[in-house]
């Protein structure tokens, strides 16, 4: 299993990503968590994938680390995944109910009956560990779904657990839950293709693909300077924060919403929906549906001036520092194509002096012929010649 360097992956998130998203108390926590969380996962050997589920986090759940729940009112995830929709028996949703009981929670917004109950008997299989820890930790029963015990109706809101949030990632990304693309598919002899393997989440690369492969670089450089490679090395204490909190920031989750209707009761980190059916991609099988549009409405609402801008740079599939290096590549670019310009001149003139030397000439006997030509119509309308008129001025 991987180990991490605390002290190290901190100074190297400093550095990669602490002017845009600087480390405030909750995004440490969520940090920690999922850092925690892959120390223990038997099944995570890779530090390409390490860095990958961190690419992937990040702007799902608006740059908080922290397991979000899908932001909307009863009455929007009743319509949009009910199982009178489409949409809603894709997901095996039964009754239009079931569309706001399996709305999309997690660290990759799991959504559907159908994937609750997948992600419910994976996480008993394969993560015991997990699921008792979160036994013992809530007192209470592991359960994802509703219908199988009496008091069950929050029971899916368990997915948003950080460490059951975690699990639910790592086993879908792993073995191909979400769309039926997994990790180990873009393992390739150049490196792990991280622009590709965003159809493990979602089928959205063309939109999303590049700003996930640019966290991707960050991250796993990052990881590879904190990776401990041997069982020797100590715990490394925890950061200190760099920024308080952005709560006063957070939207109220009991502001209104679209239809009017006051938002469920939920954390501060939801962020709001895409609006279209559309954006279900066929190669998505609808078993996960991410909010494509979350981030930007998430830092527009919190009033987050530096979050917002690295939104809608993220729309555009590039962070802040992109921007800067692309800027810099552009004005490198200019200024090549003009030097080019310039020195390809230069160089048809040395070639071929001769034509412009002929050029020059008929440019000069041109202005001559023009110049005569003016000069007799001068003469036509005064009827003297232009140079005994000008005598008779004088």
């Amino acid at each position: 299993m991987l180990r991490f360097n605390r002290e190290k992956f901190y100074a190297g998130y400093r550095t990669q990503f602490g002017k845009i998203t600087p480390l405030t108390q909750q995004r440490v926590d969520g940090i920690n968590s999922i850092l925690d969380s892959m120390e223990k996962d038997p099944f995570l050997v890779l530090v390409e994938h390490a860095a990958y589920m961190f690419a992937t986090v990040k702007p799902e759940t608006a740059h908080t680390f922290q397991p979000i729940h899908e932001y909307g009112s009863h009455k929007y995830f009743v319509n949009r995944y009910g199982g009178q929709t489409k949409l809603g028996k894709r997901l095996g949703n039964d009754t239009p109910e079931e569309g706001a009981l399996y709305a999309g929670v997690g660290n990759v917004q799991l959504t559907g009956e159908d994937n609750f109950e997948r992600a419910e008997a994976a996480l008993r299989r394969e993560y015991p560990a997990i699921v008792a820890e979160f036994e013992k930790r809530t007192g209470k029963k592991f359960d994802l779904t509703v219908g199988d015990q009496p008091g069950d109706r929050l029971d899916p809101q368990n997915a948003g657990d950080p460490a059951i949030a975690y699990a639910i990632m790592s086993y879908g990304m792993r073995t191909g839950m979400f769309t039926g693309r997994k990790l180990s598919d873009y393992n390739k002899v150049a490196g792990f293709d991280a622009y590709s393997a965003r159809d493990i989440i979602n089928g959205d690369k063309k939109k999303h693909g590049r700003m996930i492969e640019g966290y991707y670089k960050q991250f796993l450089t990052i990881l590879k300077a904190a990776l401990i490679r041997s069982n020797s090395a100590a715990a490394a204490p925890l950061p200190v924060v760099d920024q308080l909190d952005e709560t006063a920031h957070d939207p109220d989750p009991t502001s209104p919403t679209p239809d009017g209707q006051a938002a469920p009761d939920v954390e501060s980190t939801q962020t709001p929906n895409s609006s279209t059916d559309d954006s279900v991609n066929v190669e998505q099988n609808a078993e996960t549906i991410i909010n494509e549009g979350s981030l930007i409405d998430k830092a527009s609402e919190a009033g987050d001036k530096f979050q917002y801008l690295q939104g809608v740079l993220d729309k555009f599939g590039f962070s802040v520092a992109d921007a800067k290096r692309s800027i810099g590549t552009v004005l490198l670019t200019w200024g090549k194509a003009l030097f080019a310009m310039i020195m390809t001149a230069l160089g048809v003139f040395l070639n071929h002096w001769e034509l412009f030397v002929i050029a020059g000439l008929l440019l000069i006997l041109a202005y001559l012929i023009w110049d005569r030509s003016g000069k007799r119509v001068a003469e036509a309308k005064a009827g003297v010649p232009v140079e005994v008129a000008k005598e008779m001025l004088k």
